[in-house]
C-alpha cells in the first residue's frame, strides 16, 4: 500500500509539472478539442489511420510531423455557418516550400506519399 501511495503522489506531481511547463489554460484545451479534427494516415489515400490532432484555426504554423505520415484530411469541421475549415500541409518546416490545401467540404485528402508533411496551418474561410 505504501508503494502505491508514493507512486500515485509522484504521478500527480509529474502531471502538474507538465501543465505548468506547457502554460496551457483550460480555455485553450477547450478550443483544441472543439470539433476541428485532422487525421494523418500512413498511406497516400487517407485510409490507413495514424493519428488525430485538434489544431487551432488562427492560421498559425505548426510543426506537426509524424513518422510514417503520407496523407492527411479534415475529418470534422466546426466552422460557423457559411464558413469552411481549410488546412494547408507543407513539405518543409515552418510552413515553407510546396503546400497542399484541403478543405472539409472540398478536396478531402492531401498526399505527399513517401515524404510526408513537416508543418501545417488551418483556418476558417
Amino acid at each position: 500500500m505504501r508503494f502505491f501511495t508514493i507512486s500515485l503522489s509522484l504521478a500527480a506531481s509529474a502531471l502538474t509539472a507538465v501543465f505548468a511547463e506547457s502554460n496551457v489554460t483550460s480555455e485553450e484545451l477547450a478550443v483544441r478539442d472543439n470539433g476541428f479534427k485532422v487525421n494523418y494516415y500512413t498511406d497516400g489515400g487517407c485510409t490507413d489511420y495514424l493519428v488525430s490532432i485538434f489544431p487551432f484555426t488562427d492560421d498559425s504554423c505548426y510543426g506537426y510531423q509524424y513518422t510514417g505520415d503520407n496523407s492527411a484530411n479534415i475529418v470534422n469541421c466546426d466552422a460557423p455557418a457559411g464558413s469552411d475549415c481549410v488546412c494547408t500541409f507543407y513539405v518543409q518546416d515552418d510552413c515553407l516550400g510546396a503546400g497542399q490545401s484541403v478543405g472539409y467540404s472540398g478536396a478531402d485528402c492531401t498526399s505527399n506519399f513517401g515524404r510526408g508533411f513537416l508543418s501545417m496551418r488551418c483556418l476558417y474561410v
